[in-house]
């Protein structure tokens, strides 16, 4: 896969539990199997999802005690989309549909959840907030990609005000936090510098387009949802 978002994240075996029950295990519905007994009890689709009713499913299914097996081998043939726009219109409509998911099954009302590991790992992350009453209702998901995107921010605002000081600071903190992530990504070892490239301009375009889905799903129900995706 261009983005791993399953494959070289996991071995292969019961995947690692998360540490809190905000966080959602899932595989996607292109190559899913579950016991029929897991849906007897857990239920069937969420006919109201109109994306991620397979996160969904695995959480509830999970809920029930039932684990999530990675098996790598058992390989499937899934159509990728033709176009760099139209895979960022997947994964808008992705975000979007997260939103409502993560609406339906989130722990408390606000709650902030902190990952530094380069791979979409769900359980690398760890909770820093969470409050049962708090003004805004908003789940909030950081990763290599979000502070990036801060960074970036800050320093296009240095800029702007003239502050090179504080913008040579920003291009340093920028460098080094690039560094960072692909050090620590076995999934580029022994790349090309053009498959390297395209990785991380493919991976930003889905970040980008499935941040802004879900800060769209999440307004549409009153919250703030932010999730950068991969």
């Amino acid at each position: 896969m261009l983005s791993p978002i399953i494959t070289d994240c996991y071995a292969t075996g019961v995947l690692p539990e998360v540490r809190h029950p905000t966080l959602i295990h899932f595989f996607p519905n292109c190559n899913l199997a579950v016991r029929r007994e897991a849906l007897a009890e857990a239920g069937f689709y969420d006919e109201g999802c109109t994306a991620s009713e397979d996160v969904d499913m695995c959480k509830r299914v999970a809920n029930r005690g039932w684990r999530l097996f990675y098996e790598p081998a058992a390989a499937c043939f899934h159509e990728p989309r033709r176009s760099l726009w139209a895979l960022m219109r997947q994964w808008f409509w992705y975000g979007r549909g997260a939103a409502r998911v993560f609406h339906k099954h989130q722990a408390a009302r606000f709650e902030l959840f902190v990952s530094l590991d380069p791979r979409p790992r769900i359980f690398s992350y760890r909770r820093w907030v969470g409050a049962r009453r708090f003004p805004v209702r908003g789940l909030l998901f950081v990763n290599y990609f979000t502070l990036l995107a801060l960074l970036l921010f800050a320093l296009v605002a240095a800029l702007v005000c003239a502050a090179w000081v504080g913008a040579s600071i920003l291009v340093g903190l920028l460098a080094a936090t690039l560094l960072g992530m692909h050090a620590r990504n076995p999934v580029l070892a022994g790349r090309s510098l053009r498959e390297i490239l395209v990785y991380y301009t493919v991976g930003t375009a889905m970040n980008v387009a499935c941040t802004a889905g879900g800060l769209v799903g999440g307004l549409r129900r009153g919250m703030l949802y932010l999730h950068p995706g991969v």
